[in-house]
């Protein structure tokens, strides 16, 4: 921001406006910690510890940030030890930051019984999630400090709209890990739905003609689903571990891509001359599904709302005899998020409503919709925002990626079969002894994991229109380390849908992040690496405390 001090307020950018208003709050924090310890308040002990260990980290990402830049300072054949002073200027700030804030830590948590690495050690023992919020908030400091660039609005965009397919087959995996299981041939079953789907659209598959959009993604979604239930019966009838098992079918299942499309053959949908898949509906139908879309998102707001906005009426109502330290921070977190929460169901609920209103002064008359842009088509504008940049690719597989986040987090924490996966996972045996069929749902799981690799693989032929025999190869890997990362136990009984959504999104944010600081792409594959293994070892620490 040093370059761009003499500019007018007016043309300050997401980034300017967002360090401003979190340099203005931590100003804030800091008066009141200072405050407190100075008038000997003893809720300034703990405010100080969190404020050295937070200044802590981001420092860390300072220093991150700088040893991403060092390249830019090397000259061309040559190494750091040609600009070494230039190197120093990166990263000194950054390591006499963390080094300070680092002793100061260490001197308030002497004598206390639970420090704020504690309390976060124990928090991420509650939360799935947790870890993974801390390490996106980290990676979103490290790289809007690292490169202007990575808060625009084209690259957040890009980063949500490319990984759409990872987001929808770690749904899956996630629910299916928590459950105790792996399913590493999730990679080849999204590549053979999706060659199942475009032949379905173009030649015909299963010696059926070819078919509509509709009845081709049937189809493809059937036979994912048969896939997935030959792997859960396998790991049933046999006993094999189901790493074994999925092993063996990821390379059985790759086969069908490799014999149906010989040398490397790419087919294409475009090649077929055929126009776009087009659905025609009676705008009365899009009227009923918003109409149920609301009467949803009602449902979710009443079983929601009331106990968001209790619990904040009862922090206010107990704020004086509250003596945490944390009452006023707590206070107002929960206020921002309950608010935020009735506003998007609010907003959500509005957008029905005017949706239906625009669609019956359409009268009955046929609207076609492309099948293509439902999946995963070009989001052209956004309700109460306008249209959108033509630079901006924002897709509508976004849209279905977050509602089957929702959608599947939802069952976890708030239906019986979420239990009952949480209880296979935890303890199998305890499972059975209460009733529960164990085979019933690792196989039901098996075959949603399936499925939601057929969903992934039909958006992604919505959005290139092409199927390679190589298609797939590698996701599985990159799905089961987005699970972990966002906290799902590997040994199963525990996890969150929402953890794995932060999940691709740190590998996503990670891989736009990289490009935009000029660093080469392929070494998003060794950074991916060390995550995985900080992930496994944080996810390790976390069972210890859990157990």
């Amino acid at each position: 921001m040093g370059e761009r001090a003499n500019i007018s307020r007016r043309d300050l950018n997401l980034l300017e406006i967002s360090a401003i208003i979190f340099t203005l709050l931590w100003a804030i924090i800091c008066l009141r910690t200072i405050w407190a310890v100075w008038v000997r308040d003893k809720r300034g002990w703990p405010w100080a510890q969190w404020i050295s260990m937070l200044t802590a980290l981001v420092s860390l990402a300072v220093v991150f940030a700088g040893a991403i830049n060092i390249q830019k300072t090397i000259p061309a054949n040559g190494s750091i030890a040609d600009n070494i002073p230039a190197a120093i200027e990166l990263l000194a700030p950054g390591l006499a930051m963390f080094l300070a804030a680092t002793a100061v830590y260490r001197y308030l948590t002497l004598s206390v019984d639970i420090s704020a690495d504690q309390s976060v050690r124990n928090q991420l023992a509650k939360s799935p999630s947790a870890g993974a919020i801390i390490g996106l908030v980290t990676l979103v400091v490290a790289f809007s400090i690292a490169s202007p660039l990575f808060f625009e609005t084209r690259a957040i965009a890009s980063a949500l709209s490319t990984n759409v397919t990872n987001g929808i087959v770690a749904i899956g995996i996630t629910l299916l890990m928590i459950s105790g299981e792996f399913d590493l041939s999730v990679g080849s079953i999204y590549g053979a739905s999706s060659l199942i789907f475009i032949l379905a659209l173009t030649e015909g598959a299963f010696g059926l003609p070819p078919m509509h959009a509709v009845p081709a993604a049937v189809v493809a979604l059937l036979f994912a689903g048969v896939l997935g239930l030959i792997n859960g019966a396998l790991l049933i009838r046999t006993g094999i571990p189901s790493f074994i098992v999925t092993l063996g079918t990821l390379l059985a299942y790759r086969a069908i891509t490799l014999v149906t499309l010989p040398e490397g053959r790419i087919i294409r949908y475009a090649d077929y001359r055929l126009p776009d898949p087009v659905i025609e509906v009676s705008p009365f139908v899009l009227i009923a599904l918003l109409v149920l879309a609301g009467l949803i998102l009602l449902y979710f707001g009443y079983r929601q709302l009331p106990r968001l906005w209790g619990d904040v009426l009862n922090r206010i109502r107990n704020f004086r005899e509250d003596q945490s330290a944390f009452r006023d921070v707590q206070l107002v977190a929960r206020t921002i998020w309950a608010a935020i929460f009735t506003l998007a169901i609010v907003g959500l609920v509005i957008g029905c409503i005017t949706g239906s209103i625009d669609l019956l002064g359409r009268g009955s008359d046929i609207i076609a919709l492309s099948f293509f842009d439902i999946a995963n088509g070009r989001i052209a504008s956004i309700p109460f925002i306008g249209p959108l940049d033509a630079s901006i690719n924002l897709r509508t597989g976004v849209i279905w990626w977050f509602v089957l986040v929702v959608i599947f987090q939802f069952i976890l924490t708030n239906m019986k079969y979420g239990g009952f996966s949480f209880a296979v996972g935890g303890n199998p045996g305890a499972a059975r002894a209460q009733g529960i069929s164990v085979s019933r749902v690792k196989i039901t799981n098996f075959i949603i994991c399936a499925m939601l690799a057929g969903v992934a693989g039909i958006a992604n032929v919505s959005r290139v229109g092409s199927v390679g025999p190589n298609l797939g190869e590698g996701l599985e890997l990159e799905v089961i380390a987005a699970s972990v990362i966002g906290g799902t136990l590997l040994s199963g009984g525990y996890g969150s849908i929402f953890g794995a959504l932060l999940g691709v999104l740190i590998f996503g944010l990670l891989r736009t992040g990289l490009v935009l600081v000029g660093m080469d792409p392929r070494v998003f594959y060794g950074v991916q690496g060390i995550i995985i293994i900080v992930a496994v070892v944080i996810n390790t620490a976390v069972r210890r405390v859990r157990t």
